[in-house]
């Protein structure tokens, strides 16, 4: 199955490449005064092609099994095309990627299970999401943001800071560990009360950018 993942990934790239050795391969065919030279380059560059359609056929008939997690319908066992992706798919698929592991994403806040924890170095691409979650989660909140926050495990903040710096988000890692410190209700307040789409769409945009780190079987997305 990891061959077949493997494949959906890089298959255009494969073939890519085949079709630019074959075709650097018939130059030389073309050129060569030695007739026995040129016709083995010549099958060489003509097995290349074919080797590039065979695996973009292969890969083809491999992405039928598979499907992006956050377009895929439990109901219809359909895939939704990339356009449909949204803010409220990438939110409802984190919810039930966590769903076996807490009761609601508050709670992770107070402590994130082993169980959880070991799941995610199996699936890195999905800490940075859960991390933007975990900040929605506050916003949702509303009037209880500061307790929540300031009543969080200093070990989930670290976790969350964490996430979303080795994501590139270096400011808000920083933003979020010095408020955490500072117990200043007003500005955690403030900063949840204001930044609930910044998360959305940070979610979103991640999602987007890493569309192929998502790739996982059907079945494997009906059970999550």
């Amino acid at each position: 199955m990891k061959q077949n993942k493997f494949l959906l990934e890089h298959a255009l790239h494969l073939a890519t490449a085949c079709a630019v050795l074959a075709l650097i391969l018939f130059i030389p065919a073309s050129v060569s005064q030695n007739r026995g030279i040129g016709i083995f380059f010549y099958i060489v560059s003509a097995v290349m092609l074919v080797g590039g359609g065979v695996v973009l056929y292969l890969a083809y008939r491999a992405k039928a099994g598979y499907a992006n997690y956050f377009l895929y319908e439990k109901e219809t066992g359909e895939c939704l095309p990339f356009s449909e992706l949204n803010a409220k798919r990438v939110r409802d698929g984190v919810d039930g990627y966590l769903a076996p592991y807490a009761q609601d994403t508050v709670s992770l806040w107070g402590e994130i299970p082993k169980e959880l924890r070991v799941k995610l170095t199996r699936e890195p691409a999905f800490l940075p999401l859960i991390a933007y979650r975990m900040l929605l989660a506050i916003c949702e909140c509303e009037g209880e943001a500061p307790i929540m926050f300031l009543g969080a495990d200093d070990r989930a903040v670290g976790y969350v800071c964490r996430a979303i710096r080795d994501n590139g988000d270096e400011n808000m890692a920083d933003y979020v560990y010095e408020l955490k410190k500072s117990g200043d209700r007003a500005r955690i307040s403030a900063f949840f009360g204001k930044n609930r789409r910044i998360f959305e769409e940070r979610m979103l945009r991640y999602v987007k950018r890493h569309e192929n780190a998502f790739i996982v079987e059907r079945k494997t997305a009906n059970h999550r």
